[in-house]
């Protein structure tokens, strides 16, 4: 399950790591009593799930209260890779001596700190043309051997020595973090180092494993998730699909931060999403079978979506056990006029949902690449 910016800029603070006090707001009644705390100049960010936004607009820099009124009626006429605009964080804009990426994800079953010498827009380019740009550290290592590793891997990008010891700090709270919010990915991009030498985050992308969330009452409460008589599932945030403009593709995932990787390479090819929900509050509510057969269901009737792209990969919840769920709804559905259905269930139990879903008729990819390749080559064949 995916932070919004803001939400996971709460967690950063909760394990001291420093962020901008920004507020979010949705009208501009709210703009003006947020302006009248966060001062000027001001940042102006869109609040939707979906990387790049710089890049794409979603980031404006005001100088005075009248720029700052005209970003923020410009975001929210905006679109952001297909996401329509409701809410905008707006913070103090800071002087920034350098830019740093500083992120912690798993790769082949470990876990990783990677720092970046250069963060901010273009960070997965930069590190590509340069590879020494970014070290990566393995963390399933004694604490004192793991600071000792990350003060090398600073040295090695050549940082000022007097800021080293506030990188490690926050390289550490963040692993902290990784660690006592059960996340999957917690990177700070761009972690801002200042004039004086303090670190600020000025933004962050959380990514928290959904099967831990009934370990997780902080979670749930900054999520809004309420109890219910199966598990943690229904959320007054997101529980319903969404609908996106202009978009080509529907989307049913598991994950905020999966949908978001989707999302920004069907962005990358130019093509956008025309809806999409995530399914955690459906699986762990008991509901995945009805809200699965509405959701096939609008989409197949959307005039603009001409595939869908049904791709789950799961850890916590079996992967065998959702399709044994869902499975009833996808026959039903195979015997009517429906949109093209790409399929990518993985995960724990993933051969045995691979074969219910072979024996109903249902090819299910083993890869996410080959299953993105599959739904670009149905939108060829649908123009």
């Amino acid at each position: 399950m995916l932070l919004h910016e803001n939400d996971g800029k709460q967690v950063l603070r909760h394990f001291g790591i420093p962020t901008p006090s920004g507020v979010e707001v949705e009208t501009t009644s709210e703009l003006s009593q947020a302006l009248l705390s966060v001062g000027m100049p001001a940042v102006l960010k869109a609040q939707v799930p979906t990387g790049g936004r710089g890049k794409a607009g979603g980031i404006l820099f005001a100088e005075n209260d009248a720029q700052a009124r005209a970003a923020f009626s410009t975001l929210l006429k905006s679109k952001i890779n297909g996401f329509r605009v409701s809410k905008i964080l707006v913070e103090p804009r800071v002087k920034i001596l350098h830019e740093r990426y500083v992120g912690i994800t798993v790769s082949a079953n470990r876990a990783w700190l990677m720092i970046g010498r250069a963060g901010g827009i273009s960070i997965e380019e930069r590190a590509n043309d340069d590879p020494s740009s970014v070290v990566r550290i393995p963390v399933d290592r004694e604490s004192d051997d793991l600071e000792e590793a990350i003060l090398k891997g600073l040295r090695g990008l050549g940082l000022s020595d007097r800021a080293n010891g506030a990188y490690a700090t926050v390289c550490k709270r963040l692993l902290d973090l990784f660690i006592k919010t059960d996340a999957l990915t917690a990177e700070i991009n761009p972690l801002a180092e200042l004039e004086d030498g303090s670190l600020v985050a000025l933004d962050a992308r959380i990514d928290v494993d959904d099967s831990a969330l009934p370990r997780q009452p902080a979670i749930r409460e900054l999520l809004q998730l309420e109890p219910s008589a199966t598990g943690w599932g229904k959320s007054k945030k997101e529980s319903t699909l969404t609908r996106l403009q202009d978009g080509v593709v529907g989307l049913i995932g598991l994950g905020g931060g999966m949908a978001m990787a989707v999302s920004d390479w069907f962005a990358g090819r130019g093509f956008g999403l025309s809806g999409t929900i995530d399914m955690d509050c459906a699986l762990a509510s008991g509901q995945a079978q009805a809200v699965i057969s509405s959701v096939l269901s609008d989409l197949d009737e959307d005039r603009d979506t001409k595939v869908i792209l049904l791709n789950m990969i799961s850890s916590g919840n079996r992967i065998d056990r959702i399709v044994s769920t869902i499975l009833p709804v996808l026959q039903a559905r195979g015997t009517k006029a429906g949109k093209p259905l790409v399929v990518h269930l993985q995960g724990n139990g993933g051969a045995e949902a691979t074969r219910m879903l072979r024996d109903a008729g249902l090819p299910n990819f083993d890869g996410l690449k080959d299953a993105l390749h599959a739904t670009v080559e149905h939108l060829g064949a649908a123009r």
